[in-house]
């Protein structure tokens, strides 16, 4: 197959990751893969590190028209059989050049996020309409987009972020992770790997630490880095646990 990824963001964290492991898996795999994104962001120059070719798209509106066009030559050039979208503006612009394209191109729409959708008919239009299918990076978000916003469950699959198990042998490198961390051989750790943001429970995993240090030994560890990381370390100090936690930022 021909596929051409979208992505508008112009940060770095969890869902550019997914898009860049499922490129690189699906070109590995024989497929020819490209990934249409802003040319400063941090996305197009990972891919274009990883050999994945970069499609220079502004994606500064949700509505423009000149992306419109710029996508719509681009799936005509390269002959996309599969147009795979990742965020809002992306999938806005994606999906009218999709369409605008032809039947020769199936627009797939990933969604990343558990926030609720909006129940609007603009939602329903561009996750029902402008999307011929829909992927959730996990079957709870599936499941409140059929129950809270009423859409076709036919048309939506889970499929969970996977694991690359040739690259990450946590049993047989836990004991080098530990020293690497100075971390304590015999000391139950607990830990996070995330971008640090203000909705992914830092704070939440911090107080419990606390509370449970108060009767018996526990490391933390935040692996990450995000705009959230300063107000959790700050949180670190005011609970007094700089001894106990590790935050060694991104791997």
């Amino acid at each position: 197959m021909r596929i051409l990824h979208t992505e508008c963001s112009r940060g770095w964290g969890g869902q550019e990751l997914r898009i860049l492991a499922e490129a690189c898996g699906m070109a590995g795999r024989g497929h020819e893969v490209w990934l249409a994104a802003p040319p400063e962001s941090r996305i197009a120059g990972a891919a274009d590190a990883r050999g994945i070719p970069v499609v220079s798209v502004g994606f500064r509106r949700p509505w423009g028209l000149g992306d419109v066009a710029v996508l719509r030559r681009t799936i005509g050039r390269l002959g996309i059989q599969v147009l795979n979208t990742h965020s809002s503006w992306d999938a806005w612009i994606g999906g009218l050049a999709g369409r605008l394209a032809g039947k020769g191109v199936r627009v797939v729409r990933t969604r990343h996020l558990s926030a609720p959708i909006p129940r609007s008919r603009s939602s329903r239009f561009l996750y029902m309409r402008l999307a011929d299918h829909v992927v959730t990076t996990g079957e709870a978000i599936r499941q409140r987009m059929i129950e809270a916003n009423d859409f076709a469950g036919d048309r939506i699959t889970s499929v969970v972020t996977g694991v690359d198990l040739p690259r990450f042998r946590p049993a047989r490198e836990a004991a080098v992770v530990r020293q690497a961390l100075g971390l304590p051989a015999n000391v139950p750790v607990v830990g996070t790997v995330s971008t640090i943001r203000s909705w992914k429970g830092h704070l939440d995993l911090l107080a419990a630490i606390a509370s449970l240090r108060a009767d018996r030994d526990i490391r933390g560890l935040l692996v990450g880095d995000g705009p959230y990381a300063e107000v959790v370390r700050s949180r670190v100090r005011e609970l007094r646990l700089e001894g106990a936690m590790v935050m060694p930022g991104q791997r």
